[in-house]
């Protein structure tokens, strides 16, 4: 089971890089906060491996309700093709992992 990690310094709303999935298994989603935050985990059924990043389209993950604004574990049993963060704020750094 790989086990895909990223590292968001506090104060870096927006966007983070994108973590591709295996559509066919489902995956672990972990996120760590030492501080305030405020994200949503996103999922896309666009495949991150032959579409553009920019022309990739999201949607909140619907396994992962949204407005998180802690630490948060779950797990995405519906398909998709790629996970991201979209961070509102965060006063402190955010840990990302997806374990497939």
């Amino acid at each position: 089971m790989p086990l895909n990690k990223m590292i968001i310094p506090a104060t870096t709303p927006g966007a983070t890089a994108i973590m591709g999935v295996n559509p066919s298994k489902f995956a672990t989603v972990y996120v760590y906060t030492t501080g305030a935050a405020s994200y949503d985990v996103q999922a896309s059924l666009d495949d991150p491996m032959t579409t553009a990043p920019a022309n990739m389209r999201w949607i909140t993950a619907p396994d992962i309700p949204p407005g998180q604004t802690g630490s948060y574990s779950g797990k995405i049993v519906t398909p998709c093709n790629a996970l991201r963060l979209n961070i509102s704020s965060n006063a402190a750094q955010i840990e990302f992992r997806m374990l497939q």
